[in-house]
């Protein structure tokens, strides 16, 4: 191996290693944005749920049910 050669693998391992890490990080802020949305959506529909009982004059228990 020459030693260009020697330098392109150490720069593509380097980027290689940089670029995972990179993905590594924007997985974990995907799944956070993931589990906020969810946490938001419940709310949005508990919401919903509690005025339609209220519209309908019965509890949300009786309305899941």
């Amino acid at each position: 191996m020459s030693y260009q050669d020697s330098i392109t693998v150490s720069i593509n391992n380097a980027l290689r290693t940089k670029l995972c890490r990179e993905a590594r990080g924007v997985s974990k802020a995907e799944s956070k944005l993931q589990h906020s949305n969810a946490a938001h959506v419940k709310k949005r529909r508990y919401a919903e749920d509690m005025a339609l009982a209220k519209e309908l004059g019965v509890t949300i228990e009786e309305l899941t049910e």
